[in-house]
């Protein structure tokens, strides 16, 4: 199972920085097209909710 890594952080400029494992990036290396089609999907909602979150 695929483990998904979220990090928040300061950095040097004293604004928060989130990083995060694609799923696209996780789920691409097993060559099945439908399942990279389904994590580019999660990629879109994830980035959608932070970017929410931040403003």
């Amino acid at each position: 199972m695929p483990f998904f890594a979220f990090v928040v952080y300061e950095n040097e400029s004293g604004a928060a920085t989130i990083e995060y494992d694609r799923p696209s990036a996780l789920f691409g290396q097993f060559g099945n097209e439908r399942v990279t089609a389904v994590a580019r999907d999660l990629d879109e909602k994830i980035r959608d909710v932070l970017i929410r979150a931040a403003t």
